[in-house]
């Protein structure tokens, strides 16, 4: 059972220590930067039980938007 009141970020605490003698030592530090970088900036402050699909499919979707218009700006600027 998930205790209702723990984050992402606690959530991964433990699983990075559970996981720690699993894995290999590049394997580890590899999972850890990328869940660091990218998952938990965005969702490492809401609760597990807050975290659902459509959430995440959001996060991808706004991803997205943010891509693309960049690459949209950038092309205008290079037309000036």
């Amino acid at each position: 059972m998930i205790n209702e009141n723990i984050t992402l970020d606690q959530w991964f605490i433990k699983w990075m220590k559970l996981k720690e003698n699993s894995w290999e030592i590049t394997t580890h530090r590899h999972k850890e930067m990328l869940c660091r970088r990218h998952l938990l900036p965005r969702l490492g402050n809401l609760k597990l039980t807050k975290i659902t699909k459509l959430v995440v499919q959001n996060l991808i979707v706004d991803d997205l938007i943010a891509m693309v218009t960049a690459k949209i700006q950038l092309n205008l600027f290079a037309l000036h």
